[in-house]
This record gives C-alpha cells, structure tokens and sequence, in this order.
C-alpha cells in the first residue's frame, strides 16, 4: 500500500513539474561563403527552463539537406554545429533554411526554424519587400501575404514558407504576379500536425526571383499562434502515461526496499 500512495505522490510532483517546465530554443545562422561551398554555424541555445533532448539541425540550401548530430542542450546551455553545403553555380542571393527539432522530457517532439540569405558573388538587389499577416490558426487556416514589387518591370517570382514541423513543414507557396505599384497577395494553406493549443511560431516566407544572370531573394518573417489544435490522440497519450506510471511504480519499489534494507542495517 505504502509504495502505491509514495508512486502516487511521485506521479503527482512530475506532473506538476511537468507543467511548470518550459523549452525555448534560439536559432542562429552564420554563414560564411568559400571558394569550393558555403558553410554555415547554426548555434542553438536552450533559455527555458528544462533539458531538450535529442537536439537535431537540418539545413537546406539549394536542394541539399544535412543534419547534425544529436546533441542534449540543458537550460541556459547552447551548441554550435558546423554545416558544409555546395556553392551555387550562378551569383545572387539565395536563402538559408533551418529546422531544429527536439524533445521534451515526455519525449514529445517539437521543432523551431530560423532562416538567413547567403550572398554568393555578385547579390543584384532585391527590389521586393512584403509584410506577412499574423494567424491565429485554428486546426486549420491560410497565411496572408503581401508582396511588393520595386522593380520598374512586372515579374514573376516564387514563393515558399518555412514552418515548424508541428505545422507541416516547408512548403512552396507557387508563383507569384508581381506589377509594379500594385501589391499582390499569396495565401498560403497551414495545418496543426501535432502544435499545441496556446503555442506561438515563428515563420519565414521566402520569396524569390531570377534574372538572365543571377538569383536573388528576400525574407518575410511572420508568426502564427496556435488557438485550437486537432484533437488529442488518447491512445497514444494513455499509452505514454501508462509507462511512465509503471517506471514510477518500479522506482517506488526499488526505493522502499532499499529503505528496508537500511533499516536492517541499522537494527
């Protein structure tokens, strides 16, 4: 009975720590230009006030992906992971993207992005500007663009945003008709895949255009709040719960018999 009521107890102190814990990760891109590629520090620091377990990087540029390693980051903690990418073969202006994923202590995933534009030779300028919408997704919702064209020539451009992984990811976005003097508008499709009710993201809306000579692009930075999420998955959630209620249960165990055996001891 008594190991019952001290698993109890313990159940109820993780998960009130549990609810208090928090992880918030900054992302940060340094990227340096060479004469053979691009290479690129992505820093990540942990200022929350839990541990994120298994802490992966994934950078892309220009259709190459890379990973990291693994890598526990503990509060207040950071960690630089250094990434070689291939050099584009033609001048401009070309974005950098990453995705940084990890677990909580449930081991539930979450993800966090950041983005930067690597000038490779000769950047011509950009001559786009935009501004993107706050959303307040719930379950499901659209992103609101605003692109603007400095250009004195009408142009076709495209567009993409990277997202979270618990709001789908990247995604391209299409082309875009852009005159000039005359705003155009991208409305972009964004879903909860695993997001939680009440979280906020930051986003980054990546858009771009080429020329007879070079590529070049621009940053629209966004944020979307989550609101109502999809609804809970409770089999896998009792299923969670019920291991770590038997590992409480085994550590109960293993601490009223080593209580026992002490007090042998001391008889």
């Amino acid at each position: 009975m008594l190991s019952r009521v001290a698993a109890a107890a313990a159940l109820v102190v993780l998960l009130a720590a549990a609810s208090r814990a928090a992880i918030t990760l900054d992302v940060t891109l340094l990227p340096t230009v060479k004469a053979d590629g691009v290479g690129t520090v992505v820093r990540v620091r942990n200022r929350g006030n839990d541990a994120a377990n298994d802490v992966i990087p994934r950078v892309r540029f220009e259709g190459a992906v890379r990973n990291g390693l693994p890598e526990k980051l503990l509060p207040g903690k950071s960690h630089d992971w250094t990434v070689e990418l291939p050099r584009p073969p033609r001048d401009g202006r070309y974005p950098l993207l990453a995705t940084v994923s990890y677990n909580d202590g449930g081991y539930r995933g979450y993800s966090a992005v950041s983005a930067a534009l690597v000038d490779v030779g000769q950047a011509p300028p950009v001559g786009v500007r935009g501004s993107v919408t706050p959303l307040a997704l719930d379950v499901e919702g659209r992103l609101a663009v605003t692109v603007q064209n400095d250009d004195p020539a009408p142009r076709r451009l495209t567009a993409g945003v990277l997202l979270p992984d618990e709001l789908g990811g990247w995604q391209d976005a299409g082309r875009v008709d852009a005159v000039p003097g005359k705003p155009a508008t991208v409305s972009i499709p964004v879903q909860v895949h695993g997001a939680l009710a009440g979280s906020s993201y930051g986003v980054q809306v990546v858009v771009r255009a080429s020329t007879a000579d070079a590529e070049t692009a621009t940053l629209l930075p966004g944020t979307i709040r989550v609101v109502a999420a999809a609804p809970v998955d409770w089999k896998t959630r009792l299923r969670q719960l019920a291991i770590a209620t038997a590992v409480l249960f085994v550590v109960a165990e293993v601490g009223l018999a080593v209580l026992r055996w002490w007090r042998r001891t001391q008889a």
